[in-house]
């Protein structure tokens, strides 16, 4: 069945209006930040989207295919992600309270909320994930480092352009001189000299990606929403 797509500003209102269960959707570049209890995504892909210091106690991911998602602060209590690919996870002082990844492949993620035991992936399979500050060496950093070129490539060439002016800007303000975009250090590696630790590292690299990410998309491709007073005869967008 073919995906829906959804905008972040269409599943809030949905949400605020009682809606709890979204299938089929397609949610993409979006930055989400509001209690989201009891939230249902079913069957769904989510790229490049961002939960950020969100309740999602009770939120239930399944089968969906998850790329770049990020869970950034909030709770994850009573959360089930259920038969889902999750690759280039993260999950960054998240509170973990019996969340549980079921029957699902995680690849190239951070687990880095807490308590780390109230997180279960016992029956996952998993494939370069960091759970603790002692995995995260240098090179481990460098490596997901490596990985953000060719996502960077991927992407639209008018996403790209927005992204290589964030990176000069972010070079600018920062005194470093970066390499081009394709290459292995992204624009946020000028901030790993004023990181607190490599946990700082790992996490604030993958997040300000996303965020680089949806804010390049977000600038190129404005989203309107219809407004809730437009009654059906008013096809307008404001």
């Amino acid at each position: 069945m073919q995906l829906k797509n959804i905008f972040s500003n269409e599943l809030i209102e949905q949400y605020k209006e009682g809606k709890r269960e979204f299938v089929n959707i397609n949610l993409q570049y979006a930055d989400i930040s509001m209690p989201l209890k009891d939230l249902v995504i079913r069957d769904s892909r989510l790229f490049f989207v961002t939960f950020r210091d969100c309740d999602l106690s009770n939120a239930k991911f399944i089968n969906c295919e998850i790329f770049y998602g990020t869970w950034y602060g909030g709770i994850l209590e009573n959360a089930v992600f259920d038969d889902c690919a999750i690759d280039y996870g993260l999950f960054d002082k998240t509170i973990f309270r019996n969340t549980k990844i079921v029957k699902s492949k995680i690849t190239w993620s951070g687990m880095l909320g807490q308590p780390i035991n109230e997180l279960d992936m016992s029956t996952s399979t998993q494939f370069k994930i960091i759970t603790d500050m002692s995995q995260i060496t240098p090179e481990a950093v460098e490596e997901i480092r490596r990985q953000i070129g060719p996502i960077i490539n991927s992407l639209d060439l008018s996403i790209k352009a927005k992204i290589n002016e964030e990176i000069q800007k972010d070079a600018q303000k920062y005194g470093v001189e970066l390499p081009s975009i394709a290459t292995e250090k992204p624009a946020y590696g000028a901030r790993r000299e004023n990181a607190d630790s490599n946990s700082s590292v790992y996490g604030g690299n993958m997040q300000n990606f996303a965020d680089m990410v949806i804010g390049a998309y977000n600038a190129v491709h404005p989203y309107k929403v219809k407004r809730s007073y437009q009654d059906d005869n008013n096809t307008g967008y404001k």
